[in-house]
């Protein structure tokens, strides 16, 4: 969570600056450029040609600004629910492993703590499915299925891509030894493992690449309106 609220702050804070650019400094500067009468690069006279609308409908900067704050405040509340969380999270590219990293840490420790107390694993694994999205809680019900037909734990978890190799060898090891909590246990902590280590390569690249971004928006906005100036300064020297 707190990634993602850095990641937002970010996107805010640069979404906010490309507006003001856009809203304010270009439609001004476009004013001194048309006085000059020059002829411009074709990017600059683009951004000027946008300056010139916000010149002529003032309104145009203001509804700019009207749109960004309705989006940041609609994604703001989207945000405070769970479900709407997942599903952004999903949806940003190289996230999906870590949102189901963590959703079969939640499931292997539920069915750790609900076995441990004496309830059925296929019971306990009932109850987990609720802590996986819509094609891992599939994949879940036709394991108990085989389950039900007599196919053992691992094999069931394993055949319906819900446990990778390690976690197979490991249930295997449960089911001779009778030890199921403890091993649930441990797939659990193998996850939560993997989870931290993708968070944090996440944490690492995720607002770099923001700052990149805005970074090259930001600074080519700025070029475009100072390139103009720059031929003026070459050509009076």
């Amino acid at each position: 969570m707190g990634l993602l609220v850095a990641a937002m702050l970010l996107l805010l804070v640069g979404s906010a600056v490309v507006a003001m650019l856009l809203g304010i400094v270009v439609p001004r500067f476009s004013r001194f450029l048309d006085m000059q009468g020059r002829e411009l690069p074709w990017l600059s006279r683009l951004l000027m040609n946008w300056g010139d609308l916000a010149n002529a409908h003032p309104w145009l900067p203001l509804g700019l600004l009207a749109v960004i704050g309705v989006v940041i405040a609609v994604a703001s509340s989207l945000l405070r629910r769970a479900d709407s969380r997942k599903r952004l999270l999903r949806a940003i590219p190289g996230t999906r492993t870590v949102v189901r990293d963590f959703q079969h840490l939640q499931m292997y420790r539920a069915a750790a703590i609900l076995t441990a107390r004496g309830i059925t694993i296929q019971h306990a694994l009932l109850h987990c499915l609720e802590f996986l999205d819509r094609k891992d809680a599939l994949r879940l019900k036709a394991g108990l299925v085989r389950m039900g037909e007599g196919a053992s734990l691992s094999t069931a978890l394993s055949g319906s891509g819900l446990a990778d190799p390690v976690a197979a060898s490991m249930l295997g090891v449960a089911e001779r030894s009778g030890a199921l909590p403890l091993m649930l246990d441990r797939i659990a902590d193998f996850h939560e493992r993997a989870l931290l280590g993708n968070i944090e390569i996440a944490s690492r690249l995720i607002e770099p690449v923001l700052m990149i971004v805005f970074g090259i928006l930001i600074g080519g906005l700025v070029l475009m309106m100072y390139l103009p100036i720059f031929d003026l300064a070459s050509s009076i020297n």
